[in-house]
């Protein structure tokens, strides 16, 4: 308002935000090159695909997307990120945004189902004695609640996760998801909890099990802060060494990368938990612009339970910023 000819320049790829300001600014930047709105003081370019099939099966498409392509970017480099792209999901997401402006959801479905089925599994005596990083989703208390404990051993590949449920005695009588819940606790997947809510001095006790029966120590424990103050307490009064770990894309992008590519790569030895491969199937990521990812409910819905994923993020999450000292321990 200042200026006689002030000059603007605005420089964009697209991203995952639904109705932002970029999505304005385009819809009206198309209406320009339309004619169908006057903007005499806009110079516009806008380079994109046509659509998605091209960038798989045509690299010679690229340019348009990528008009500086072999002089500001390296043919090389972006061919890497397509391969790779093939077979992340979350890779898919960021490389079409950013690299051809091909706009993505908010939300994306994150693993398939070869993924996330294997058929690995283990003997838990042949884990006792083991140190592992425990992780809890305490959720609501009127809901499904999951812990865990990730192992490693100097012997194998893989990380061995031991994790059980918890859910409220009324919880068994509602429909809504579909699952049995009692067949799952006869088979031992499952605790369910007398009264209203989950007691979560029952989540405390399972971790103490584990080290009295099979003497498997916890290194740390990872967990969300969310409704923990109790919980947690409990945990440091039998000598946990809890870690806060926050429920953001600073915390959890890297650990739902990692821990997808080890799904992807069968190195992640759940011992056929039907509630862990529900709550994988139940996960989605969604992502920021800068390409971070966390988990969401697949659609958004609230009947949907990704609390399995969840304990086993705030588990990957902790080893994040523990790796050599938990290696050092298990002589990985």
């Amino acid at each position: 308002s200042t200026q006689d000819e002030p000059l603007y320049f605005e420089l964009t790829t697209e991203g995952f935000t639904t109705d932002g300001y970029l999505d304005a600014r385009l819809k009206d930047a198309r209406k320009v090159l339309r004619k169908e709105l006057d903007r005499p003081r806009w110079l516009l370019w806008m380079y994109t695909q046509d659509n998605e099939l091209e960038v798989w099966q045509d690299e010679s498409s690229w340019v348009k997307s990528n008009p500086g392509l072999g002089v500001i970017k390296k043919w090389s480099f972006l061919r890497d990120m397509v391969e790779e792209a093939k077979t992340s999901t979350s890779k898919k997401a960021f490389v079409l945004a950013k690299d051809f402006n091909i706009k993505q959801n908010n939300a994306q479905a994150w693993l398939q189902e070869k993924d996330i089925r294997n058929h690995l599994t283990y003997d838990i005596e042949d884990l006792r004695g083991s140190v592992g990083i425990g992780g809890v989703d305490l959720s609501e208390t009127t809901d499904l609640t999951a812990a865990t404990v990730m192992i490693m051993k100097s012997n194998s590949r893989e990380k061995y996760f031991i994790t059980h449920y918890f859910i409220p005695e009324p919880k068994l009588q509602e429909k809504d998801d579909d699952k049995d819940y009692l067949q799952w606790a006869k088979d031992g997947f499952l605790t369910v909890c007398n009264g209203d809510e989950v007691d979560y001095t029952d989540v405390v006790n399972w971790f103490v099990m584990l080290y009295k029966k099979y003497k498997i120590k916890l290194f740390k424990v990872g967990y969300d802060r969310w409704g923990a103050k109790s919980f947690v307490k409990d945990m440091e009064d039998y000598g946990f060494d809890m870690e806060r770990i926050n429920q953001d894309y600073s915390n959890l992008s890297h650990p739902m990368k990692l821990l997808e590519a080890e799904l992807k790569s069968n190195k992640i030895n759940y011992n056929q938990n039907p509630i862990c491969i529900w709550c994988f199937k139940n996960t989605a990521c969604k992502f920021d612009n800068f390409g971070r990812i966390m988990p969401v409910k697949v659609q958004d819905m609230r009947n949907r339970r990704i609390d399995g994923t969840l304990a086993k993020l705030n588990a990957e999450a902790t080893l994040d910023r523990y790796k050599n000292e938990y290696l050092q321990i298990v002589n990985y």
